[in-house]
């Protein structure tokens, strides 16, 4: 008997194949770690930065923030640096919030 594998992305099961056809249209690889970071700016208060997103991920800063340019490059996500630091606030766009509507519940 097989069995089926599914991962949990979020807050919703997959399957493999389920999963990769949800970037397919993007013209991305899948990688749970897209998801996890866009769920995670849906469900916030506010933007957040690279080190509120790896923080909350458990993941390495420089792993973040290579995925958060990869999702700014698809406009699914903006990032804005606010007053004189050079500290990156990212948030979804419009495009990132009809995404995420739809595939993530």
């Amino acid at each position: 008997m097989s069995k089926t594998i599914r991962l949990y992305v979020g807050g919703k099961f997959y399957t493999r194949e389920e999963f990769k056809q949800k970037f397919a249209d993007l013209g991305i690889a899948a990688n749970p770690t897209f998801l996890s970071i866009l769920n995670l700016l849906k469900t916030a208060q506010e933007p957040l930065t690279v080190d509120d997103i790896a923080e909350e991920l458990g993941k390495n800063r420089n792993f973040i923030a290579q995925r958060l340019k990869q999702l700014e490059d698809l406009n699914l996500i903006a990032g804005e640096t606010l007053g004189a630091g050079r500290i990156k606030f990212y948030a979804l766009t419009e495009k990132g919030l009809e995404f995420t509507e739809k595939e993530i519940e």
